[in-house]
């Protein structure tokens, strides 16, 4: 069966004369833009979704107001703000109904939001949201049907970021949680999903994301409560050069030296595993790019966890063939600020890479590593990706110096 008019018009109201009005209410929205009809699909009005007309935003079409007074709407909402839906179109709806009110914003998220706060209220508490492009209609048109089938509500976000104003409401909101992500990366992308994903986890919002076509993922954002709470007095204590709002946690995947493998991507290089570290928030983009790049270069990284998980202790986190940036401290024999006290410094697989001085070798496993021409898995070496990463950022690698070699080493 075909349900059809001759103008889109008419077909939205043929539609709606199919659908029956649901608990009396039309949603009205713009027929010459589709977001905030897309973002009003769904719309409960209290015995399933309500038909959606369409108009211009200058004049009521005579087929929607034939429809309206068809429908013996008692409630009219408008979604959309007036240059979308004018105030005399509205007018004129509210001509055929007890009542009318507008859901808007001002960009088609902030519409999308306002529709979400109205479905929320009229369920009475949380429902399943289902994200969608709202910079295309074709995936968010399919989502419609998604988010009745799940007595939930279209959310519209853009394809590279969510937009604020829905990043505020999902997290005022945790149970209304993003159920579903509706189209693939070139729709909405892996920065999204992250984004999402740090919202249902309760973490801060990213300040940087990363991705590669080898499978990485990378997300850096604030310190947590519970990581700033762990770290003072271990790794950092008032009087460092630091602040910890001027640090950020950093969690990315990475290729393990062994079978064991954690949450993350696979990589055909080798099974991946997810690690953390803190760095300045400065540099913390070069190094979800570094790492990336490390990671679908199948270079492996045997372990990176936070320094409090040693307590503070560098010489046991290199005994562990730790790989980690931020550690208050001070340089190796010396009295100054270390650049890791500063978060711009970072070291990779210790044990592999040794700091060899005077014949003093940390880690002591490293020993085995001191001879650079046997080249194995985790060694740094020029060329090598490592430094190539870390040259193209500006960085200095402890393994050119004269004085010692510091071969884990990389700083800015």
């Amino acid at each position: 069966e075909r349900v059809a008019g001759a103008t889109r018009w008419a077909t939205a109201a043929a539609v709606a004369g199919e659908v029956g009005p649901s608990g009396g209410e039309v949603v009205l929205a713009s027929g010459t833009d589709f977001a905030d009809a897309l973002a009003a699909g769904g719309l409960d009005g209290g015995h399933g979704p309500s038909p959606v007309l369409l108009t211009p935003s200058d004049a009521l079409p005579a087929a929607t107001e034939r429809a309206l007074v068809a429908l013996e709407a008692d409630r009219v909402t408008v979604v959309g703000g007036k240059a979308a839906v004018s105030a005399g179109v509205a007018a004129t709806a509210g001509d055929h109904a007890r009542r009318v009110q507008r859901l808007a914003g001002p960009t088609r998220f902030d519409t999308s939001v306002a529709v979400l706060a109205e479905a929320r209220s009229r369920a009475g508490g949380d429902l399943a949201v289902v994200v969608a492009d709202g910079s295309g209609y074709a995936d968010a048109l399919a989502a419609g049907a998604l988010a009745a089938a799940l007595d939930g509500q279209v959310a519209l976000s853009a394809p590279n970021r969510v937009p604020g104003v829905l990043d505020r409401w999902l997290r005022a909101h945790q149970g209304a949680a993003a159920e579903r992500l509706l189209g693939g990366r070139a729709a909405l992308s892996p920065r999204v999903r992250i984004e999402l994903a740090a919202i249902a986890d309760g973490a801060p919002r990213p300040w940087h994301t990363r991705t590669s076509p080898g499978g990485f993922t990378g997300v850096a954002g604030p310190l947590p409560g519970p990581t700033r709470r762990a770290m003072t007095g271990v790794t950092w204590e008032p009087g460092c050069p630091v602040g910890r709002d001027e640090l950020a946690l950093l969690e990315m995947d990475h290729v393990t030296f062994d079978g064991a493998t954690t949450s993350g991507a696979h990589n055909s290089a080798g099974p991946t595993a997810r690690g953390v570290m803190i760095a300045h928030r400065d540099v913390a983009a070069q190094l979800l790019a570094v790492f990336a790049r490390l990671h679908d270069a199948g270079f492996p990284v045997e372990r990176m966890r936070l320094l409090t998980d040693y307590g503070g202790d560098d010489d046991a986190a290199m005994a562990d063939n730790n790989t980690s940036a931020f550690n208050c401290r001070t340089v190796t024999g010396g009295s100054s600020w270390s650049r890791h006290a500063y978060g711009t410094a970072v070291d990779i697989n210790p044990v592999q890479n040794p700091y060899v001085n005077d014949g003093e070798v940390r880690p002591p496993a490293g020993d085995a590593y001191v001879d650079r021409a046997d080249r194995r898995p985790g060694m740094i070496a020029r060329p090598g990706p490592a430094t190539a990463a870390f040259d193209a950022r500006g960085w200095t690698w402890g393994g050119d110096w004269n004085s010692l070699k510091d071969w884990m080493h990389f700083q800015r």
